[in-house]
């Protein structure tokens, strides 16, 4: 997969990935969803749940029917524990704000209000055409 800029990974350009170095920021798949907003006045630090390492994640959830706001973390948690430990490693708040985990589909929804892969009217990827 190269380190070029263009190098192609899950079918996604790298410029297009999440990139987590002191601050987290989402994929731009993600970013462009209307449920994810830049909150730059309102940084939360998370912290790896396997050791002190920290980033700073400005970057919310809000879920459109809840209206419930969270903080995105990276999916994939510290890269480093993940490689040592096996696992994944997820990042957590120390404040207690709830996090929600960048995964796409878990974050894209619908005009009704639904997430998109589970709304019948939408003709959702997980609903059984039975």
């Amino acid at each position: 997969l190269g380190s070029k800029k263009t190098a192609v990974r899950r079918g996604m350009p790298r410029q297009d990935m999440a990139v987590v170095t002191d601050r987290y920021e989402p994929s731009k798949r993600v970013k462009a969803l209307p449920t994810v907003r830049c909150c730059p006045a309102e940084p939360v630090t998370l912290k790896c749940s396997a050791c002190d390492h920290s980033i700073l994640s400005n970057w919310y959830f809000t879920h459109p029917k809840h209206k419930r706001r969270r903080i995105l973390a990276p999916r994939n948690g510290h890269a480093e524990c993940r490689r040592r430990l096996s696992k994944v490693c997820p990042y957590v708040t120390l404040d207690g704000t709830s996090c929600a985990i960048e995964i796409f589909s878990d974050l894209d929804f619908c005009q009704h209000e639904r997430k998109r892969s589970q709304c019948v009217p939408c003709h959702g990827s997980r609903i059984c055409e039975h």
